[in-house]
C-alpha cells in the first residue's frame, strides 16, 4: 500500500477538551482535513476497522497510514456522517425556522455546540471553527446571531464567554483549576466551584 497519508487521533487535541482527527498527507505534513468529538471518534472507529495496524505514538494518540484511496472513502464517509448528525441535531430546521438562511459558519457553530460535552468557550470555538471550516471566518456574528434565536446560551464570567447548548436560564459552576464550566447540581462540591449566578447575559 502507497502510504502517502496519516490518520491521527488525539483524546485532547491542542488541550481544547475534545478528541481531535486529523487527515494528513504524511510527505508534506500539510493538513486536509480536521474533525472533533463524536464525530472523530465515530470516523476512527470506522477507519481502524479497515487497517491492518495501528500505531502508538503516546497514550494520548494514535495513528494509522492509509493511501489516497483510503482517504477519499473517508472524506465521503466524513461528509455522509456531518449530514446525519446535523440532521438528528435539528441544524438547519431550526435555523431556517428562526428566518436564517444557509449559513455555513452558523451551522458548524451550533452543531458543535449541541453535540460537545463541554461548554466551549469562545476562544475553543475559534479555533476548532478555524480547524474545522479551514478559512479566514467571522464567529462573532453567527455566535450572537444563534444567541439572539435562543438557540444557545451565552454565559460571561471573568472577561470571557462561554456557551451552552441549553438556551434556557440555569446556573453553572466555574472550575478555576481547569477554567470551565459545568451545570450546577447539588452533588458538587462548592469549595472546589464558583458558583455563576443565574442572570440573563447581555450580547457583547
Amino acid at each position: 500500500m502507497n502510504t502517502t497519508w496519516q490518520l491521527i487521533l488525539t483524546k485532547n487535541h491542542l488541550n481544547l477538551n475534545e478528541y481531535g482527527l486529523v487527515l494528513k498527507n504524511s510527505n508534506s505534513s500539510s493538513i486536509m482535513r480536521c474533525w472533533f468529538g463524536l464525530i472523530a471518534k465515530k470516523l476512527w472507529a470506522n477507519a481502524i476497522k479497515h487497517s491492518d495496524h495501528i500505531n502508538t505514538g503516546s497514550k494520548n494518540s494514535c495513528h494509522i497510514n492509509c493511501d489516497k484511496n483510503f482517504a477519499q472513502h473517508l472524506l465521503i464517509e466524513a461528509s455522509f456522517l456531518q449530514q446525519l448528525c446535523a440532521q438528528q441535531f435539528n441544524i438547519h430546521k431550526d435555523l431556517a425556522s428562526n428566518g436564517m438562511t444557509i449559513n455555513c459558519v452558523a451551522a458548524e457553530i451550533l452543531l458543535f455546540i449541541r453535540m460537545t460535552q463541554q461548554h466551549p468557550s469562545r476562544e475553543i470555538i475559534t479555533q476548532i471553527m478555524d480547524l474545522t471550516l479551514r478559512g479566514n471566518h467571522d464567529y462573532e456574528h453567527p455566535l450572537n446571531l444563534l444567541q439572539e434565536m435562543r438557540l444557545i446560551q451565552k454565559i460571561c464570567y471573568q472577561d470571557q464567554s462561554y456557551y451552552d447548548k441549553n438556551p434556557y436560564p440555569h446556573c453553572h459552576v466555574y472550575d478555576p483549576e481547569n477554567q470551565t464550566i459545568y451545570d450546577y447540581n447539588n452533588n458538587l462540591n462548592l469549595n472546589k466551584y464558583r458558583l455563576i449566578p443565574n442572570l440573563t447575559n447581555p450580547i457583547m
